[in-house]
């Protein structure tokens, strides 16, 4: 009988901490804002959007990445079609990075040579090591 119960017990306090692990991994850990840098966007024309990632998550978050840091890489969808801002140069060094809790990344992508070729909303989609975050209609060309 006393097998049963502490088998019991071992499971509750299994299960118990799962349930705490699951909820710290569904915390946000970065904030993310994206400013249109134009007044408008118009067709065929080039456009940039400043990108801010800041760590909220109160701790420091360690990475493996290059010393070119970017912060968050963003893209434009509607239906099937994707709009991607230029590239970046990214140094090949990578090494053990650092992001500081409260620290903020800010980039600005310019939208130079992949252009809006139709009408419609765009959705702008951010993404962040294993964060993603969707705008729906961030952008509207009629």
């Amino acid at each position: 009988m006393h097998k049963i119960i502490r088998c019991l017990i071992v499971i509750t306090i299994s299960l118990f901490m799962c349930i705490l692990s699951s909820c710290k991994k569904g915390d946000k850990m970065f904030k993310f804002e994206a400013t249109l840098n134009e007044s408008s966007v118009q067709i065929n024309k080039p456009f940039s959007i400043t990108m801010k990632t800041t760590n909220i998550s109160n701790e420091d978050y360690y990475y493996e990445g290059s010393s070119t840091v970017v912060g968050a890489v963003i893209y434009l969808k509607k239906g099937s079609t994707i709009i991607r801002p230029n590239d970046v140069p990214v140094t090949k060094d990578f090494r053990k990075m650092i992001f500081k809790s409260n620290d903020c990344i800010e980039k600005v992508w310019y939208f130079e040579y992949d252009l809006i070729k139709e009408e419609g909303c765009y959705d702008l989609y951010i993404e962040f090591f294993d964060e993603q975050e969707v705008i729906k209609n961030y952008i509207c060309i009629k």
